[in-house]
């Protein structure tokens, strides 16, 4: 509910509004956006977790929500098939539950509601990073595809950086620094970088100027699914280099979860565990040029 006061209507009785759902989702997108300036990509994921939850519960007052429909809406989740006519993986399910919660925990905290209707999210064994083996990234690198991609991928192997990261940086001396508001944990970070990394941001920086849009950092993903197509893999996507360099860094570092976090920007040690989620024989197998590493550590 909004209360009216007299005062601020010039007088008369306080009047008492009551929120709709439809209504309390675009104020929390509002605030996502021009508050706390989210990333396109998360509110988009918050939009489409919040769109499925009005479709379930129709557009009724924030007020009258119970657990109920907390329950109803994840039965919902676990319905909805994909454009290839599958269910839905449970991960996905859970991150449109993780939205929906933070979506309640916002309008409980401005007492829009009286009470937390945080919904339990699925049971799912915990996910192992989805990363290139280091045969498969060198064989990317002998085909026949222009210098700029070949180089574009090594520099995300070698750094882990996000596909957009290497597009919003600054060169400062040694290091790469990407700020605060282009990160995704809103932190500044800096990443040490050779001459030839420094070379190779800025020659995609000079080239991204000149047609400054969202697709043009896309055609680099496709550049390098294309590739993976061309060696015989079908199962893996760009990201999977930020991986690959998240395990093989887990290796270098001895298990130093902490600097690994700070290298990565990771908000929380908790999603960098993720890259300590890896078979011992494998990674012997997959990173040949660790194996030594992996066998003294």
């Amino acid at each position: 509910e909004v209360v009216i006061f007299p005062w601020q209507k010039g007088g008369g009785k306080p009047l008492t509004i009551t929120l709709k759902l439809s209504e309390s989702i675009n104020q929390f997108i509002d605030y996502q956006q021009n508050i706390k300036s989210l990333g396109k990509s998360t509110v988009s994921l918050n939009i489409e977790a919040l769109n499925h939850l009005q479709n379930c519960i129709s557009d009724i007052p924030i007020e009258v929500m119970t657990i109920q429909h907390t329950d109803q809406f994840v039965e919902y989740l676990k319905c909805i098939k994909k454009v290839n006519g599958e269910l839905t993986t449970k991960y996905t399910v859970n991150n449109r539950i993780r939205n929906f919660n933070t979506f309640m925990n916002w309008l409980y905290e401005r007492e829009m509601i009286t009470k937390k209707l945080n919904a339990s999210q699925l049971a799912v064994a915990k996910p192992k990073p989805r990363y290139i083996t280091e045969p498969v990234f060198n064989l990317v690198m002998n085909e026949n595809i222009s210098e700029r991609y070949l180089r574009m991928f090594k520099l995300h192997w070698d750094t882990g950086m996000r596909l957009s990261e290497s597009f919003v940086g600054e060169i400062r001396g040694e290091w790469y620094t990407i700020p605060a508001e282009r990160a995704k944990n809103h932190r500044e970070r800096s990443i040490r970088v050779n001459a030839k990394q420094i070379e190779t941001i800025l020659m995609i920086q000079s080239q991204w100027a000149e047609n400054p849009t969202v697709d043009s950092i896309k055609w680099y993903s496709k550049k390098f699914k294309k590739a993976l197509k061309l060696v015989g893999i079908e199962d893996r996507h760009f990201h999977c280099l930020r991986h690959s360099f998240g395990v093989r860094r887990i290796l270098e570092t001895n298990g130093n979860i902490h600097l690994v976090r700070d290298e990565m920007g990771h908000e929380s040690v908790v999603v960098t565990e993720k890259y300590t989620r890896f078979d011992r024989k494998e990674i012997e197998r997959d990173f040949p040029s660790l194996s030594r590493s992996s066998k003294v550590n």
